[in-house]
């Protein structure tokens, strides 16, 4: 019993430690693309600020993106699951719940950008998006297990890379390059 308590521990760790990875690796490149990328606090005091009415849950998203029309991104480092077809994740379905109900009483909207616990260590590691909206909206290809008291998320409704982004960037023609150059 011990030691399987120990591995637990350990893979928590572990998954927090890919998580931290995860969201620098996304503010990395996001800024590398030219995306204003706002570090939103995740402290206790400044989560309270947010906690507006006592009976609903709320989460702040990881960061907010200034040069998109009212983005914020929450970066997750998630197992992704080949089951024959289609590929999935979970998500907790209680923290889908708390992002949502922050962007109900701000009129902000949530992106989910997701790396693979299996792929973040590597070099070209990628990310895939999608709308939080999207979970909620899709009932045919989600799943809500139950069991698990998560979403089961198929691949095919995500976004690969910053394309999702890049639809809610303003003025968008600002930051291509152009031919002349």
């Amino acid at each position: 019993m011990l030691r399987y308590k120990k591995n637990n521990l350990e893979v928590e760790k572990r998954r927090r430690e890919n998580g931290l990875k995860a969201q620098e690796l996304f503010k990395i490149i996001a800024r590398e693309r030219l995306f204003i990328v706002e570090d939103i606090p995740q402290d206790k005091d400044s989560i309270a600020n947010y906690k507006v009415i006592e009976s609903i849950p709320v989460k702040r998203a990881d960061y907010n993106i200034k040069n998109c029309k009212n983005i914020e991104v929450e970066v997750k480092c998630l197992t992704l699951y080949p089951r024959i077809n289609p590929l999935f994740f979970y998500i907790s379905s209680y923290e889908v719940e708390k992002l949502e109900n922050l962007n109900k009483l701000t009129g902000k909207k949530t992106i989910l950008a997701i790396y693979s616990q299996a792929e973040i260590e590597q070099e070209n590691c990628s990310v895939i998006m999608i709308k939080l909206s999207t979970i909620r909206k899709n009932k045919r290809p989600i799943i809500y297990d139950i069991d698990k008291d998560c979403y089961k998320v198929p691949i095919s409704l995500t976004t690969e890379g910053f394309e999702l982004l890049e639809k809610y960037r303003i003025k968008g023609y600002l930051y291509r390059k152009s031919d002349s150059r």
